[in-house]
């Protein structure tokens, strides 16, 4: 699987270049999740992550309070979801089996 050694190695040379610590933004980061959703207006209820790494994607989502779609065609399998203490709300094997408007948004 993919992992970010690379970046962490990157990040450590420019700290000890700098001397400064590095403010990580990236997935599953409260603070990037909720930028993304204040950007387009939304609401917590209003927001649905849908992503296919249950590390980043899902996970962000979950702490948030979003409603999430694992998408199978990517990083995460099905086979491993045993091993999470979190969920996603619906599982998808591909993008284009995702039917919208999804059920939770009605009456909104």
């Amino acid at each position: 699987g993919w992992n970010n050694l690379g970046i962490a190695a990157t990040t450590a040379m420019i700290e000890e270049a700098t001397g400064r610590k590095a403010f990580v933004t990236g997935k599953p980061s409260p603070v990037m999740m909720r930028s993304a959703r204040k950007f387009l207006g939304l609401e917590t209820s209003e927001t649905t992550v849908i992503g296919d790494t249950m590390e980043t994607d899902i996970q962000g989502g979950v702490q948030m309070g979003y409603k999430t779609i694992l998408v199978l065609s990517g990083i995460s399998s099905k086979d491993t979801l045993g091993h999470y203490a979190f969920k996603p709300d619906m599982i998808a094997s591909s993008v284009d089996e995702i039917k919208f408007p999804l059920s939770w948004w009605e009456g909104k």
